[in-house]
């Protein structure tokens, strides 16, 4: 009886164990129908906003020909960035591979996820992943901010310095963002498209909005590209709604043709009774490689005296017909005063021409004025001629006269 048990219960072991083995193999088998047997991408070190080109390689383990769909999902945060689809079929024991590319619009790590199915997608027969990171060949960049006073009027137009700084080895246009935050207000903001070529450090001068109450405030700047934030710079002021203003005059209209210069003084004068520390004039808007100011700064400024700033203003030939209002600012530590004017520019087509003629070189030449045009030149020929016709007609009579009164004096000798 006991012989019997055992042996029952031996026979009940090896049917579990039977049972387990059968299930491992069929799971085996499942896993082994189709598979994605490689997963690539190239170039190495993938840059934003060039192709990359990714290698799928799917293989068919089966010994009958099967109907297959790739799926491809590029995320990246988890955030959904694109996909793709592919249809086919494989021969018994084939393989094949899929080369898609993709243009990624952003830099850091994404994540490329490859599911292989069968016809009816009712059965995943193999998932991938795959991580790659995308850099940029642009940058890196430094920034700093600044404002010419640490006073400034509440409620006014304030130039903003910005000094960017493009250490990479290629230039671009990056997207600035400045942000004055307010207490009782919304937050001021402003922002532009500023490019940057190779290996430079740049200045310009902006204008912002300030805020309508008095108190410290800060200003920042940041440098956006590829909608992340790159680097960012701040700094501090004070807003005062009681403020003394210094006194100078600006141009009422800046004209200037296109590869010209335009030279003016802006003389400024302490009209307060306090000392004026690092005194600055700012003009904004205009390119800062088309200004130069002189000098760059008045160290101190008692009250009463006055400085004098020399702007030399040089526009380039190739530059465009336009006109636009244009900031100058005086500014020293302890305040700023800024006033408008116009800024125009004409390009060299909006220009009048002047026509010159050329002739060759002969001998005998008569030079005649570059501006004459050539119907002119014929009739100052023909006046020529015509002088000189009424020059011989009036020699001949000379001539004919004295002819006659020698005639007549001849006569006189004889009779007498």
């Amino acid at each position: 009886m006991r012989a019997r048990s055992i042996a029952i219960i031996s026979l009940i072991l090896i049917a579990i164990l039977v049972s387990a083995l059968s299930d491992v193999f069929t799971v085996s088998a499942q896993e082994k129908l189709a598979e994605i047997y490689t997963l690539a991408y190239e170039p190495e070190k993938p840059v934003v906003l060039e192709s990359i080109q990714f290698t799928v390689g799917v293989k068919n383990n089966e010994n009958q020909l099967r109907n297959y769909r790739l799926e491809l999902i590029i995320t990246k945060d988890g955030i959904f960035k694109d996909s793709q689809e592919f249809t086919f079929n494989l021969k018994p024991e084939s393989s094949t591979a899929f080369s898609p590319n993709y243009i990624p619009d952003d830099i850091n790590d994404f994540d490329l996820i490859t599911k292989l199915y069968d016809a009816t997608t009712s059965q995943l027969l193999d998932l991938k992943t795959l991580k790659f990171r995308v850099v940029s060949e642009i940058g890196p960049f430094d920034l700093e901010v600044n404002v010419p006073s640490k006073f400034i009027k509440a409620n006014s137009i304030a130039p903003v310095i910005l000094t960017l700084s493009n250490k990479g080895i290629n230039g671009t246009d990056i997207n600035v963002e400045i942000e004055l935050k307010c207490v009782n207000q919304s937050n001021i903001r402003s922002s532009f498209f500023f490019f940057i070529p190779t290996t430079s450090v740049e200045t310009k001068i902006t204008p912002i909005q300030t805020c309508d109450e008095e108190g410290p405030h800060e200003i920042s700047a940041s440098i956006i590209l590829f909608n992340k934030t790159w680097i960012s710079s701040a700094n501090q002021f004070f807003l005062n709604k009681t403020y003394q203003e210094l006194l100078f005059d600006v141009p009422t209209k800046i004209n200037i043709n296109a590869g010209e210069s335009k030279i003016f003084d802006v003389q400024i004068r302490n009209t307060g009774t306090t000392t004026l520390h690092n005194l600055r004039l700012l003009v904004s808007i205009i390119s800062n490689n088309w200004i130069k100011i002189s000098p760059q700064a008045v160290t101190q400024l008692n009250p009463g005296e006055f400085s004098i700033f020399v702007v030399n203003i040089t526009v380039p030939k190739d530059a465009s017909s336009q006109e636009f209002p244009v900031g100058i600012a005086a500014a020293a530590d302890e305040l700023l005063t800024r006033k408008e004017t116009t800024f125009n520019v004409a390009a060299l087509s909006a220009l009048p021409q002047i026509l010159n003629i050329s002739s060759k070189e002969t001998i005998p030449k008569i030079v005649l004025p570059r501006i004459l045009t050539d119907n002119a030149t014929y009739i100052l020929i023909a006046v020529l001629i015509l002088v000189g016709i009424f020059a011989l007609i009036k020699t001949i009579e000379v001539q004919r006269r004295s002819r006659r009164e020698e005639v007549v004096r001849k006569l006189k000798d004889l009779i007498g």
